[in-house]
């Protein structure tokens, strides 16, 4: 059992915290924004992509910049799949790290369900964290960017196929078809 006081300075405590600061974001937005069209799915996944969104922070070390000197470090790897036969889990991995991103867009906003869309969304994103990652001391790697943008997509075509699989998209379907 982690003591109290050192509960901030595990993953899970710093995911908490940030998570408990950006909270008032999506009730803002739920209690404001959202209309008597908003479905109680995209109300739940505004509040699962925030906490997608800490926890990416917080894995990908993004979070260093709250509580680190700042300074910038660039350390970049533009070698294109140099280490894919060393280290293929790390690929693996950066591919699911950003498929809940692919998937939880297109469920919440209309707008999203393009596949383009999401491309570039994803590739912004891992953009951003890679940019980011200069200022943390972490290394950046076009690999990442890569993989990440791959994941988006991946997450959206998921989407898509359970889109297809369930009840109400079939009954649209035969009711326009």
């Amino acid at each position: 059992m982690v003591p109290w006081t050192n509960f901030f300075e595990t993953a899970f405590g710093e995911i908490f915290f940030l998570f408990l600061c950006i909270s008032p974001i999506p009730f803002i937005w739920q209690t404001v924004f959202a209309d008597t069209y908003t479905t109680n799915t995209q109300k739940l996944c505004v509040w699962l992509l925030c906490l997608y969104a800490v926890g990416l922070c917080s894995f990908t070390g993004i979070t260093t910049i709250l509580y680190r000197n700042f300074s910038f470090y660039p350390d970049w790897h533009f070698a294109l799949l140099g280490d894919v036969f060393v280290s293929p889990k790390q690929y693996i991995f950066n591919i699911m790290l950003f498929m809940p991103l692919g998937f939880l867009l297109p469920l919440m906003w209309k707008p999203f369900h393009s596949q383009n869309k999401i491309l570039l969304t994803g590739f912004l994103c891992s953009f951003a964290i890679e940019f980011l990652q200069m200022f943390c001391g972490r290394m950046t790697d076009v690999d990442d960017l890569l993989t990440n943008t791959v994941g988006a997509v991946l997450g959206y075509w998921l989407f898509v196929f359970v889109e297809q699989k369930t009840i109400f998209y079939q009954l649209d379907n035969q009711l326009s078809g």
